[in-house]
């Protein structure tokens, strides 16, 4: 993989490296294999944690909508219950959605109509939940998406999945630079990995950006 960069696809532009983003728009065959690989990657790290959470947060929701119904006065009184009871839709909502942007990698629709501003925070909360990892900032701060955005969430989710911080603190950063909105995670910066964010870029250019720069910083740029 590494022979693909050779030095006319990199431009040097201060200390960092930038990886080639004006190649010719990808045929969709080339963009969808791109993105099946990244669903697939990151599917065989954590699809059996979210499908387990996932059944794990209705079964005790169940548990406790019986409960409601056995003592309705005692369920809505209650506001631990109550505040549970939201914490477990929140976490089956979240996972689901999770889920089904692996399967829309894979180019099956799980998501029909569903859209989620916030599920770029929720996959690499997720992410990080998986690696036992804590965020900094908090993921409440990360950047918000359109209504077409689980790609962004796909491909943010694969970045941090790539981080190896030494002090368990998942270090993140955002901004808008023109008319292009970033996201960027600290990694360490191997020649595996400028290969592969190579590949990527070739067949989700020009709309998808991804730029590693040789001090450890990976970037997703998007307009």
């Amino acid at each position: 993989m590494a022979d693909a960069m050779d030095s006319k696809s990199i431009s040097r532009k201060g200390v960092g490296v930038r990886l080639p983003s004006l190649a010719p728009a990808s045929e969709p065959d080339a963009r969808a294999r791109a993105l099946e690989s990244v669903g697939r990657e990151l599917g065989a790290e954590i699809w059996t944690q979210l499908a387990r959470e996932l059944v794990h947060a209705r079964v005790e929701l169940e548990a406790l909508l019986a409960e409601f119904r056995r003592d309705r006065e005692r369920g809505l009184g209650g506001e631990r219950l109550l505040a549970r009871q939201a914490e477990l839709e929140e976490r089956a909502h979240r996972a689901g959605w999770c889920l089904g942007v692996l399967g829309a990698a894979h180019g099956v629709d799980l998501l029909l109509a569903r859209r989620e501003a916030d599920g770029l925070a929720w996959f690499v909360r997720t992410v990080t939940e998986a690696r036992g990892w804590r965020l900094a900032p908090a993921d409440a701060e990360l950047p918000r998406t359109d209504e077409d955005g689980w790609e962004l969430a796909l491909l943010a989710a694969w970045l941090a999945w790539h981080a190896q911080p030494s002090d368990g603190e998942l270090r993140w950063s955002a901004g808008v630079r023109e008319n292009e909105r970033w996201l960027a995670f600290e990694v360490p910066a191997s020649a595996e990995l400028r290969a592969r964010c190579g590949e990527l870029v070739r067949a989700l250019a020009p709309a998808l950006r991804l730029r590693l720069e040789p001090r450890g910083r990976l970037e997703l740029g998007w307009s």
